[in-house]
């Protein structure tokens, strides 16, 4: 049987994901809210290639898919995040690498890679042209789960879930206890829901040591356009089909401002997915990293959430410092991978956020 590839461009999302092809496919190569989404990226042309299939017998073997991207220093540089890349386990083979050699002869190898499997790493190496950056994180533990954890492992154990939930409640409220700090005289923490002009000043009087330098434009997309759908009915259907993530039982982006005497002195943009907490994009003035850190640490209180993940350095270095605040601290880290023609861009400007590419989406 002949394999056929087909290649959607950013204004033919919505079409195909509307279509009777897309709809009679097992597995599916995009969900239609990061369709929806990539379809008004701020940083892409219409014309862009985004989403790359192959297909036998109308059957989906294998599937590419990028977001493009500005570099905010490099005006000339057309570039995009690899935001998927899968092939059928057991038909997919060769299908699965013609995909991906083609998304980088389409972007002329011009692709950005974050938080790299270890495998598709050896795989770039193979094809050449790519340079690899480590950054160091921290996974932390904030809850007590053990009606959760007993319930993943011993199915049969149901009967100890109201036993486990009361057991969960007290330790978890006298943990809370232990986490809660008080803030400094003259601080004060605010909650908004969208970027202001202040916060849009702020950031970007942080943003000259950053690669992509996300505009507030791109910001407020982000915000305004999710990938994630909360709606219960359909998510098991979607699970089976689209193998990325693409539902939550609830998914949430928080913005905080942290003021000093009522001078804005840090932005912290906080999403929360079933209880994991990340940090996509964190904005601090020199010297007020504790103060930052204890606005996020009673924020994550507040929000009961159960760990926190990050690779912001200042966060990261406050974590070391705090390290008996949390149940556990397990160090992590995280490969970035870039073209190796733009090794003295990232040199120059080697600030790569959390939430750079598609991860603020999930």
């Amino acid at each position: 049987m002949a394999q056929h590839l087909r290649i959607i461009k950013i204004n033919e999302l919505n079409s195909f994901v509307a279509s009777d092809f897309f709809q009679q496919l097992g597995n599916i190569p995009i969900s239609p809210l990061r369709a929806m989404s990539q379809s008004v990226n701020p940083n892409a042309h219409p014309e862009d290639p985004v989403l790359i299939i192959a297909t036998e017998e109308n059957e989906l073997l294998a599937y590419a898919g990028v977001l493009p991207e500005k570099i905010q220093h490099s005006s000339k540089t057309k570039v995009a995040w690899n935001s998927c890349w899968w092939g059928h386990p057991q038909k997919g083979r060769g299908a699965t690498m013609k995909v991906l050699y083609k998304a980088l002869q389409l972007w002329d190898k011009q692709l950005l890679f974050d938080e790299l499997p270890q495998r598709s790493k050896q795989v770039l190496e193979l094809v050449g042209g790519f340079l690899f950056k480590d950054y160091p994180g921290a996974h932390c533990f904030l809850r007590f789960k053990f009606k959760k954890i007993v319930a993943r492992k011993y199915p049969s154990k149901g009967f100890l879930d109201p036993v486990l939930g009361i057991l969960d409640a007290c330790l978890n409220g006298l943990n809370n206890l232990r986490l809660r700090s008080s803030v400094s005289n003259g601080v004060r923490v605010e909650e908004i829901k969208g970027l202001d002009q202040e916060s849009a000043e702020f950031i970007f009087s942080h943003q000259s040591k950053e690669l992509v330098g996300r505009s507030l434009e791109s910001m407020r997309w982000v915000l305004e356009n999710p990938w994630l759908a909360n709606d219960q009915s359909n998510q098991a259907d979607l699970k089976k089909r689209y193998h990325f993530s693409s539902c939550a039982e609830k998914f949430e982006h928080n913005i905080l401002k942290v003021y000093q005497t009522g001078n804005l002195i840090a932005l912290l943009w906080i999403s929360l997915r079933d209880g994991t907490a990340k940090t996509p994009y964190v904005f601090i003035d020199d010297g007020y990293d504790e103060i930052a850190f204890i606005a996020l640490l009673n924020f994550l209180v507040e929000k009961n959430a159960d760990t926190l993940i990050t690779f912001q350095p200042d966060l990261v270095k406050m974590v070391k410092m705090n390290g008996s605040k949390f149940l556990k601290v397990k160090p992590i880290s995280k490969t970035f991978g870039f073209p190796d023609g733009m090794k003295d861009l990232i040199e120059q400007y080697p600030v790569v956020q959390d939430g750079d590419g598609d991860v603020v989406f999930t």
